[in-house]
This record gives C-alpha cells, structure tokens and sequence, in this order.
C-alpha cells in the first residue's frame, strides 16, 4: 500500500500474479473495508522505510506480518515494475502513482518470499494456500502441516 492524502493500495495472489489496484481517499476504514472485499491478506507491504504508522496499523489490524523494503525505493525502479506488470498482462494495470507505488511494494513483497511460496506450491502439501498463509506469517513449515491436520474425532 502506499499510505498518504490518497492511498494506493495493491493486490497479489501467492504466485505474483496481479489482482486489483485501488486508489481512495478515505482513511483507514476504506482501506480495510477494500482490502477485506478482495480477501484475506498474508502481508501488508509498504514502499518506504520506514513504514507509515498507517501502513502498521492496517498489518496489525488484518494480524499480518508488515513487509518494509531496507532503503525507499527510487522512482525509476517502481516505474519499470510497473511496465514489466503491464506488459505481462497486457493492459493498463494503475491510473495513478499512488497505485504504482503499491503494485511496487506488493512486488516486492512476493520477491522476498518467491522461493518459499514456490516450494509450497512445487510441493505436495494438502491446502497450499492456507499453508502459504501460515508459512508468510511467520510459522514454520512443520508447525503449519500440524495446525492444518484435522483433528480427530474422539
């Protein structure tokens, strides 16, 4: 998400694929009220560094972890990930910076993570995207196979 006067906010799936770009300029509740429309989130991303407070609280709010880049990222990055987005799917995928520079964060995000989401779903695992969920949240992988077993019955 990119967080300010107008907020950008920026959708993936777990295999990096684009999904929805958004701008507004509401507050924190038409942000949770858009993302919670798209899904549930596994991180929440911000293109600066430090983060926002606001980009914090909505990872705190959704109970997510918060991806935050080491250094800001310069424009001329965000605008070739951009590009390479649009010319993957073939048309115009933001209207405005503010979109571009929460497709960046998202990127970002799904690079940081891209091996381990692509063992999960190389793997043969029961559930990927729950385990993919759980994996990005912090837990590892053996911890999340057990909280996916069912329980059994007595």
């Amino acid at each position: 998400m990119d967080p300010g006067h107008t907020l950008g906010l920026c959708a993936l799936d777990l295999h990096g694929n684009f999904l929805y770009a958004k701008s507004t300029k509401g507050g924190i509740e038409d942000a949770v009220s858009i993302i919670s429309s798209w899904g549930t989130p596994s991180v929440i991303a911000s293109d600066v560094y430090p983060a926002p407070d606001f980009v914090m609280r909505l990872a705190s709010y959704f109970n997510v972890k918060l991806n935050v880049p080491k250094k800001t990222f310069r424009e001329d990055d965000k605008r070739e990930i951009l590009r390479s987005y649009e010319k993957k799917t073939g048309k115009k995928i933001t209207h405005n910076a503010h979109e571009r520079d929460a497709l960046s964060a998202s990127v970002f995000a799904y690079r940081q993570n891209q091996n381990t989401l692509n063992s999960i779903f190389a793997s043969d695992y029961e559930n990927k995207q729950k385990m993919a969920h759980l994996v990005l949240q912090g837990y590892r992988k053996e911890a999340a196979i057990s909280m996916l077993k069912p329980k059994k019955d007595k």
